[in-house]
């Protein structure tokens, strides 16, 4: 005979890992940018890494009621209301309230960490110079190949 009380802590065990599984695309976006702050800045890539998620999850973010705000009725993300969305972060509030006020570039340039090198060649051929200049080419013994 079973009793009672194994089902009730049976069905407690399985609700609290039902329940803690749970995660929603909110939840997601929250840890992305958490994780984006680590460094106390949003750059580019982050940021478009960012916006790639939101693309992905336009559904689901678009009936959660903290996010809905970050999608046009068209779908499409709104800029400035994913920079509030990021400064109403838990990360973000927490570093502003240290004094180190995050920096979240969303638009710009990626900043790349090696220089860049611009090599130039000029060539300067010898059987190349009748073709520069246009008048030694009628005086020139030099056959030509353009009729």
């Amino acid at each position: 005979m079973t009793h009672p009380r194994f089902f009730v802590v049976l069905l407690l065990v399985v609700s609290a890992g039902w329940l803690s599984g749970c995660s929603s695309s909110a939840d997601h976006l929250d840890e992305q940018i958490s994780d984006a702050l680590d460094d106390n800045t949003i750059d580019v890539t982050e940021a478009d890494a960012l916006r790639v998620f939101v693309g992905q999850e336009s559904k689901e973010l678009s009936k959660d009621k903290k996010t809905s705000a970050l999608l046009t009725p068209d779908g499409k993300l709104e800029e400035s209301a994913l920079l509030a969305y990021i400064k109403r972060n838990r990360t973000y509030r927490k570093l502003a309230k240290e004094g180190k006020t995050p920096t979240v570039n969303l638009s710009g340039s990626v900043a790349s960490s090696k220089p860049m090198r611009l090599k130039l060649y000029l060539e300067a051929s010898g059987s190349m110079f009748p073709y520069d200049a246009p008048a030694a080419m009628a005086h020139s013994n030099v056959p030509s190949t353009m009729c």
